[in-house]
């Protein structure tokens, strides 16, 4: 897919990395997919070459990778392996808190650490007994005289078993005398992966994106400094929730680029194979299928820019990034189905790249809040605006007033 770059990533540092993921980690992404293991090695090298901290301030020695930027990253990774984007998605998610928030010698000291040698972070944000119901967050921060302590259990961690740090929610124990608001009940905490009280729970068995790793983290009794306090108490929800907004856009773009994959493994498919003595390329509803398959990846990939752009342009408001990740999320399962359907039977077999493609899909479809959350937090965010400007004047929505209408 040809598209104009929003940012300062040039064409052909794009056509280097689009070289690299058709050589290395394709072939690499099969291989612990079904193994079942993490492809640490093609982690060191996208960092090696500069990928993975692209998005670094420059005060850090970072090139500042704009989001429009990371969204060109993101897709071109994904179109190998789906899973290896979502763990880049993971750790970003962790630094947006610290480079946004963090005390200034906690930032710069996590961000040259991470620009000079490679390691992975995690987001703790999902428990297990409440989902998408945030306010529900049972792990604790309790103050002490010198920090605090944190003490619960969270679950879909991804980079898990591998994070050298993570960003942790937390709610706060209210302090005697002081009654919190329910959204100002929570703070973000950075907590050192070796801090005595972490533990960590077998990697999870998923249906796709098998070369990330998933799994729970048990925090007890671990101690945090103050200084490791993201924002203010108070914050943590509204910080969370800005870096979730931008990861779901990041998301948008790497369910695109597994979209594209389905759609050349397609039409090299439907180039080699014959019906009734015509090559199914030939065929018109095969054709037309592919020209379906393309609107709807180019459409999704559009939406994608926008919610880039507003972010970019520091519009925080979710609508943007909540319709592309509503939107690319059914299109990926929606796309990767009909490219296998165009296989038949072939495509329900791991003899064809596609089964694991169509196994990668659905996750777009439920991370970071499934299609019914995305149209929740649409309907509040749109209906909202909707609110604001039509209630000051009713509109009447007759076509005529009932006084001018002739009887029938």
């Amino acid at each position: 897919m040809t598209s104009t770059l929003l940012s300062s990533i040039s064409s052909p540092d794009l056509k280097s990395l689009r070289t690299f993921v058709r050589a290395k980690i394709i072939p690499a992404s099969r291989e612990h997919d079904e193994q079942e293991t993490f492809p640490l090695e093609i982690f060191r090298m996208l960092h090696a070459q500069g990928w993975l901290q692209a998005f670094l301030p420059q005060e850090f020695g970072g090139t500042q990778a704009t989001t429009a930027d990371m969204i060109e990253i993101m897709r071109e990774i994904a179109y190998g392996s789906p899973g290896i984007t979502t763990s880049i998605a993971a750790n970003l998610l962790a630094y947006v808190p610290i480079i946004g928030h963090a005390l200034p010698e906690i930032r710069e000291s996590v961000c040259r650490d991470f620009l000079e040698r490679f390691s992975l972070s995690s987001f703790c944000f999902t428990e297990p007994d409440h989902g998408s119901d945030v306010l529900r967050i049972h792990t604790t921060a309790t103050r002490t005289e010198d920090g605090y302590v944190l003490n619960g259990k969270k679950c879909f961690v991804t980079n898990g078993n591998f994070a050298e740090r993570f960003v942790v929610v937390a709610r706060l124990v209210p302090r005697s005398g002081i009654e919190l608001h329910p959204r100002e009940a929570f703070a973000l905490f950075l907590v050192s992966g070796d801090s005595a009280g972490v533990a960590r729970g077998a990697p999870y068995r998923k249906l796709g994106h098998r070369d990330s790793n998933t799994t729970d983290i048990f925090l007890d009794q671990v101690k945090v400094p103050l200084n490791h306090l993201i924002g203010n108490e108070g914050e943590g929800l509204k910080i969370a929730f800005e870096s979730i907004q931008r990861s779901r856009t990041l998301l948008s773009a790497s369910a695109v680029g597994l979209a594209l994959r389905a759609y050349d493994l397609s039409c090299d498919y439907v180039n080699s194979r014959s019906l009734y003595d015509k090559l199914l390329m030939e065929q018109p509803a095969i054709r037309n299928a592919l020209v379906q398959m393309r609107t709807d990846i180019e459409a999704s990939w559009q939406l994608t820019k926008v919610a880039a752009a507003n972010w970019d342009s520091g519009d925080r408001s979710f609508a943007p990034s909540s319709m592309a990740k509503l939107y690319c999320g059914q299109m990926a399962v929606r796309v990767s189905g009909q490219a296998l359907e165009l296989f038949g039977g072939w495509g329900y077999t791991s003899e064809f790249a596609i089964e694991k493609v169509c196994r990668d899909a659905k996750l777009y479809d439920l991370a970071e809040g499934p299609t019914f959350v995305q149209q929740t937090i649409l309907a509040r965010e749109l209906l909202k605006d909707y609110d604001k400007a039509a209630h000051a004047k009713k509109p009447d929505i007759r076509t005529a007033p009932v006084s001018s209408r002739k009887a029938a």
